[in-house]
């Protein structure tokens, strides 16, 4: 199926990079569908080796090895949420990060995010000013970006 477009395509940003062309993107699809569908991935947690199960997914319980069926992957990417939300403590503070945009405030907020759940790739990806890896980190970050001393 190399060449073939499904619904998913990568989220486009305001920045304008590409790192690979068209075939170099197919390739790495199918290699790792490849991976996915007759290598597997092994999960520690029973909890998610029973959800696998429960979703058509092959489970091998001695060994923990989980392989996902193709079809199974696709339609899993084609139902991710294309956008996402900040989300605070407080729902009424949620914060959709386009709507940073669409107020016409892109330029005077300033968005960091950080921890072990996001990388500074994602960062980028999604526009963010600034990314740390901590709190200590966090802190330098935010003095760069309103131009104080770190």
């Amino acid at each position: 199926m190399p060449g073939e477009r499904h619904v998913i395509e990568p989220i486009t940003t305001s920045r304008r990079l590409r790192f690979l062309e068209d075939a170099q993107l197919d390739a790495l699809r199918e290699a790792s569908l490849d991976i996915l569908e007759n290598v597997g991935v092994r999960f520690d947690s029973e909890k998610a080796l029973v959800i696998f199960a429960e979703h058509g997914a092959n489970v091998d319980r001695s060994s923990q090895i989980v392989k996902l069926p193709r079809d199974l992957v696709l339609k899993a990417m084609a139902n991710v949420p294309r956008r996402f939300t900040f989300v605070a403590r407080d729902p009424d503070l949620d914060l959709p990060i386009d709507s940073i945009t669409e107020a016409g405030l892109r330029e005077k907020v300033k968005v960091m995010i950080g921890g072990a759940p996001v990388t500074q790739d994602f960062a980028n990806e999604i526009g963010a000013d600034g990314y740390a890896d901590d709190a200590i980190a966090a802190v330098n970050v935010a003095r760069k970006l309103v131009g104080a001393a770190a």
